[in-house]
């Protein structure tokens, strides 16, 4: 009670590189207006699941495309007509 822990992948994965996955998933091509600063390391966050993997056993199992998919069907389900 009272902890928190950071659950999913410890796999970077840039903006850029999410937007390209989603599009590949479903056939769609992404273009990306901007240009990043040469030598400048990309912004990135990328948490620690150590302690839900020691303490919990937790670990993550779901690639980034099939976590794509599950997260479209689910959104597309909740969605309610007006």
């Amino acid at each position: 009670p009272g902890r928190a822990f950071n659950v999913g992948s410890e796999e970077a994965v840039s903006i850029g590189d999410l937007a390209r996955e989603i599009g590949r998933t479903f056939g769609v091509q992404v273009f990306i207006d901007g240009k990043s600063t040469p030598g400048a390391a990309p912004p990135a966050y990328v948490p620690c699941t150590n302690r839900a993997r020691v303490e919990l056993g937790l670990c993550a199992w779901t690639g980034l495309q099939e976590a794509i998919k599950k997260t479209t069907r689910y959104a597309a389900a909740s969605i309610r007509p007006a």
